[in-house]
């Protein structure tokens, strides 16, 4: 999804050549997507001039969302990950490195573009969160964390949340990268202090 004729069509012909991609829909409007897309490749900043936040967010819910940009600022790739983006590209990055981003992003990967790690580790030394200044989590991200701190399997949690369990799968590693941890018992202790419960409990 982008603002601009000339980057849809030129998206579209390279996807169109690749045998493990299909482009489903080419469009500036985020209510002509599909629901039934496994990925949406996503402008930052689309025509009224603002980062593309609540259709991330609300895009994350029942898809990837690998969002592009001709921003590199810490700013923006903090913020898009925040929103729930499961991967951030420049615009600038090779043709090679968007078609290895979106076959990722598809399986569940998250993906940052070329020089852009550098800028996320920069936002750890940055207070954003009670966790030793780390990215906070989106509101997804704090649920699932909740309940797998309460003990439940992965796919207890999709089924509790209403999503499928490829999702979970997702946010957990979104949950992973933004706190630096990976062991379980890491993030459980993550969620006491962050107070994490899950909704009604």
């Amino acid at each position: 999804m982008d603002d601009h004729p000339f980057m849809r069509e030129g998206i579209t012909r390279f996807f169109e050549q690749s045998a493990q991609v299909a482009v489903v829909a080419s469009t500036a409007d985020p209510g002509q997507v599909p629901h039934e897309v496994d990925v949406l490749l996503l402008d930052l900043y689309l025509e009224n001039g603002r980062p593309s936040l609540p259709v991330i967010a609300d895009w994350s819910a029942r898809a990837r969302v690998l969002v592009m940009s001709v921003s590199g600022e810490q700013a923006d790739v903090v913020a898009a990950i925040q929103a729930g983006a499961s991967g951030y590209l420049t615009k600038s990055s090779e043709p090679a490195e968007f078609h290895a981003a979106v076959v990722s992003v598809a399986s569940g990967g998250f993906v940052l573009g070329s020089g852009l790690a550098g800028i996320l580790h920069g936002q750890l030394s940055v207070p954003a969160s009670p966790l030793a200044g780390r990215p906070a989590l989106s509101p997804r991200e704090a649920e699932v964390l909740a309940h797998l701190a309460k003990g439940r399997t992965r796919r207890q949690t999709a089924g509790r949340m209403g999503v499928a369990e490829s999702t979970v799968d997702t946010l957990v590693k979104r949950i992973r990268v933004k706190l630096g941890l990976g062991a379980m018992a890491d993030l459980v202790r993550a969620a006491d202090e962050l107070g994490l419960r899950p909704p009604g409990e």
